[in-house]
């Protein structure tokens, strides 16, 4: 893709309006590239970006190249279409593997966007078993961390045993998004990866929120009162947890 897309230099200012920019006479410099100043952050900055001059001109990209470079630019590796594949065209199934083949990338860009996107209020993401829904959850947990370090994140899942394996697909997600600056830690509390009721030496969802509110945390021994008749053999005792009240 080199020098065969269009690119243009611009410098943004989204703190900075226009006005002030002139009171300083800043714009009276020998140097004064295209600026985006705070006033210009709705439907002028398209009108901006396309006045500006480009210092690379190159010819209108068609759909395949805009799409292997969106792929470029998300860094995902799955933009590959096997054109050797040695399928009769004329079976359903070849036909149904070859299309299969050819838009996997598709879906995968698609997948990113979504796990970038923090909505206003709940988002619900559904898909069929396989879809990528839970690749997604460790996407936003990590994204969502990475643009506000402050907020508090709670990733909670219902198998203990996919406890590690959790741990290690985040970690992965905030190298991918921080270009390998950033890495899960595990003593870091803005950003928690919680079973949904917790084991001996692993906090949960369930007990950090009685703890928070006061409120006796129920054990498993505790359901034989309303089943008298069954069997009970196992039990939960949360770790120590302490509760920040401002949670």
């Amino acid at each position: 893709m080199h020098r065969k897309i269009t690119a243009r230099v611009l410098i943004s200012l989204p703190l900075i309006t226009q006005e002030q920019w002139q009171e300083r006479d800043f714009h009276k410099l020998p140097s004064n590239p295209p600026i985006i100043f705070k006033n210009n952050l709705d439907r002028d900055i398209y009108k901006i970006i396309d006045r500006t001059n480009p210092i690379i001109k190159a010819k209108p990209i068609n759909n395949n190249q805009w799409q292997l470079l969106l792929a470029t630019i998300s860094g995902t590796s799955l933009f590959t279409k096997d054109r050797d594949l040695n399928l009769n065209p004329d079976l359903k199934r070849s036909k149904i593997l070859i299309q299969v083949r050819e838009s996997i990338f598709k879906f995968d860009l698609e997948q990113e966007r979504i796990g970038k996107q923090i909505p206003p209020g709940a988002q619900r993401i559904r898909g069929i078993a396989g879809s990528g829904k839970t690749v997604i959850l460790f996407q936003k947990a990590a994204h969502m961390h990475l643009k506000h370090p402050d907020w508090k994140i709670a990733l909670v899942f219902f198998s203990r045993s996919l406890y590690h394996a959790i741990a290690r697909e985040v970690d992965k997600w905030l190298q991918h998004f921080s270009n390998n600056e950033r890495k899960y830690n595990q003593k870091n509390r803005n950003l928690l990866i919680l079973h949904a009721w917790g084991a001996k030496k692993q906090p949960g969802l369930y007990g950090i929120i009685c703890e928070c509110t006061g409120v006796d945390r129920l054990t498993v021994k505790d359901t034989q009162s309303k089943q008298p008749h069954s069997i009970i053999k196992t039990s939960y005792h949360s770790p120590n947890f302490r509760c920040n009240t401002n949670r």
